[in-house]
């Protein structure tokens, strides 16, 4: 089951963190999200006029090999299938070159990727595979129909604990298309599924080949982009957009882990919403 948690930093939270920094130079590796303050399950989505429209573009690290980006777009095709009434992506994937800097911040830029870090992140946990990390705004915030409005999505592959390509000598024997696949779910929105069999259960394990999606995967997108709710919507969204003339922006990171965790959490973003 999907755990999204909500961040609220109080200013005694903070000189607390402030004064144990000063005790402690090194940088802490965070091995799980701080404590919870908030919960909710509020779902993830992309807006109508998007998917309807555009579609969602996305670029490839030039440090991918041709095959692999090829094949990230056959998986997209899979996402694009799977619902009878969207196609999601836009193809080709344009290759750009990659971003490795060791900040999540530096993600959200003008691009949507598909990344490798060799350095990974001390806020994330090396038992992750890959994250997806998301900026959405809150819509109908605190009442029974929330939902997150996406507005950016990067893919971040861990290079640094793991090896993906079979032909490498330190191979880490995690099949890179069944983790991708699953992380193009994310990308649109969907979240982690009950069923350990489904593409979006939230871990996988060595060896494990989970590179089709299933029935269960299948529901939870067209659940998830609903054709009548997308009609009902047309006439309401003028209006949700006035009262809603400062929304708040969130970012999301959801793990894909190979432990048996499941980890996904959201933290308030201080920025204007692209």
């Amino acid at each position: 089951m999907r755990r999204l948690i909500f961040l609220f930093l109080c200013p005694l939270l903070v000189t607390g963190c402030l004064d144990q920094q000063k005790e402690n130079t090194a940088p802490a590796v965070l091995p799980s999200p701080p404590p919870i303050v908030y919960t909710g399950n509020a779902p993830i989505r992309w807006p109508y006029s998007t998917i309807e429209g555009a579609r969602l573009t996305f670029v490839a690290a030039n440090t991918f090999s041709g095959a692999e980006i090829a094949d990230f777009e056959t998986l997209a095709g899979q996402w694009d299938d799977s619902h009878p009434d969207y196609d999601f992506f836009n193809y080709p994937a344009t290759e750009v070159a990659n971003k490795d800097t060791g900040n999540l911040d530096d993600y959200y830029d003008g691009e949507m990727g598909i990344y490798k870090s060799t350095t990974w992140f001390n806020e994330i946990s090396s038992n992750a595979l890959g994250i997806t990390q998301f900026f959405a705004i809150r819509r109908n915030a605190g009442t029974s129909s929330e939902f997150l409005e996406l507005v950016h999505v990067d893919i971040i592959m861990n290079y640094r604990d793991y090896e993906f390509d079979p032909a490498d000598p330190e191979y880490s024997n995690f099949d890179l298309s069944s983790v991708m696949l699953h992380e193009l779910g994310h990308f649109l929105g969907v979240g982690h599924s009950s069923d350990s069999n489904a593409v979006m259960a939230p871990t996988i394990s060595m060896g494990e080949i989970r590179d089709t999606l299933t029935d269960d995967d299948h529901g939870n997108i067209q659940n998830l982009y609903n054709t009548g709710e997308a009609q009902a919507l047309i006439g309401s969204r003028s209006a949700i957009r006035t009262i809603e003339s400062e929304p708040e922006i969130v970012r999301g990171i959801i793990e894909y882990r190979k432990d048996g965790e499941e980890f996904s959490y959201i933290l308030p973003f201080i920025r204007d919403p692209r």
